[in-house]
């Protein structure tokens, strides 16, 4: 038996027509429909009733574009003027589904005069469209966020062109964020090129990096705290490099005025001939002044050696523990307290101290401040000065004695 050839083998082969090409149509995933050329529906095929709902004949001589919004009115209509040259695509309108709904249709159009009928199919691109809206939606979120904020951002290209500046980069820069893209630096705030280049040229080592920023700008000047880092496609390709600036020139200012501040303090502290030191909520020491080495002998490396209440004679150390209790627990704000400590050169010499309370912002016990002078020599001299006084009111004693012995013998006859 011969092998029929390719010729052979199609002969009774004829395009479907009739209910088979009905058929064919019916199963297509396209919305499909036939209009007259005054745009009512003359057939649609399965496809539109499921994608909008409705049965063939609850649309079967309606307008198509009774459907339709506002906006898919024009496009259907002007799809139909322009159809009678050829297929016309990209018609999207959104339909009123039965439901009370919208479906997105892209719609293909051709207008065959001669017959006085208009050819229409489409893809339903409700999903896609609702997923592009979701995306431009964020997408406007997201610049509407980036341009609001009060942080500085841009992005560049990889030649150092801007893509994106927002208004808080913008006016560092002292323009306007629109006039930006597509410019670079050089061209913008040519001051400050070289430094933000020199930033910039970091990332060709490293995919992020953070780094302090002066900028001149129209105020005087202003420092910034950046974090740069690459954009980067899904292969590693880099395509972008994105900029996110603080600013934190009153950060700067202020950590200057306080080391100013603890500098002054610190030659204060220094310059006082009294010891002063700053206890921790136990009592141990954070801090002391150089005066202790002058006053008492001690050389210490770091102020948590300088145990003072180690020193303390052991006849005082009660009197002065329970002082600084009564403070730690609250029942004092001050205290003034005399004891003796041993200088180290062995020998007891009498210190007074005055403390006052360090409470946080709830009121809980942070430590004190102690100011401690040596009156060991007041004392000595307070003692001698008694010593001499009592010494004068013996002796003013004995001469009114003497002299008022000396006037009885005188008054009186042998």
């Amino acid at each position: 038996m011969n092998r029929p050839t390719s010729s052979t083998a199609t002969v009774g082969l004829h395009p479907p027509t009739g209910v088979a090409l009905r058929t064919v149509l019916d199963l297509s995933s396209q919305v499909l429909c036939v209009c007259d050329l005054e745009g009512r529906i003359v057939w649609c095929n399965l496809g539109f009733e499921r994608a909008l709902g409705y049965s063939r004949a609850e649309v079967r001589g309606r307008q198509l574009s009774d459907l339709a919004d506002e906006e898919g009115k024009r496009e259907l209509e002007a799809a139909r003027a322009a159809g009678a040259g050829g297929e016309v695509p990209g018609a999207l309108a959104r339909l009123r589904d039965s439901g009370g709904g919208w479906r997105t249709v892209d719609w293909t159009v051709r207008v065959d005069e001669g017959r006085g009928l208009v050819f229409a199919a489409g893809r339903d691109v409700s999903e896609h469209q609702a997923a592009d809206d979701a995306v431009r939606a964020s997408e406007e979120r997201l610049r509407a966020i980036v341009g609001h904020s009060p942080t500085a951002i841009y992005v560049k290209d990889l030649s150092g062109r801007y893509l994106l500046a927002n208004d808080a980069w913008a006016h560092l820069a002292g323009r306007a964020a629109a006039s930006m893209v597509g410019h670079d630096d050089l061209e913008l705030q040519p001051a400050n090129a070289r430094r933000i280049l020199e930033l910039e040229e970091q990332l060709a080592t490293k995919p992020s990096l953070t780094g302090d920023l002066r900028l001149d700008t129209p105020d005087g000047g202003r420092d910034l705290l950046v974090s740069l880092f690459t954009l980067a496609e899904d292969d590693g390709t880099r395509f972008a490099i994105c900029g996110i600036a603080t600013d934190i020139t009153e950060r700067k200012w202020a950590e200057a005025s306080l080391l100013e501040r603890q500098r002054l303090l610190d030659t204060i502290l220094e310059a006082s001939p009294d010891i002063i030191s700053q206890l921790d909520d136990r009592g141990r020491i954070r801090h002391v002044s150089s005066a202790e080495q002058l006053l008492l002998g001690y050389r210490h490396a770091k102020p948590e050696d300088a145990e003072m209440f180690s020193l303390v004679h052991p006849d005082d150390f009660d009197h002065v523990a329970s002082a600084f209790i009564a403070m730690a627990t609250g029942s004092r704000s001050q205290l003034h307290v005399r004891y003796r400590v041993r200088h180290a050169d062995d020998r007891w010499v009498t210190m007074d101290s005055r403390a006052q309370a360090v409470l946080g912002d709830d009121g809980r016990f942070l430590g004190a401040v102690v100011v401690t002078r040596d009156v060991t020599a007041r004392l000595e001299s307070e003692q001698r000065l008694e010593a001499l006084r009592q010494a004068v009111e013996q002796a003013s004693k004995a001469k009114s004695d003497f002299l008022s012995r000396m006037s009885h013998e005188l008054r009186t006859p042998l």
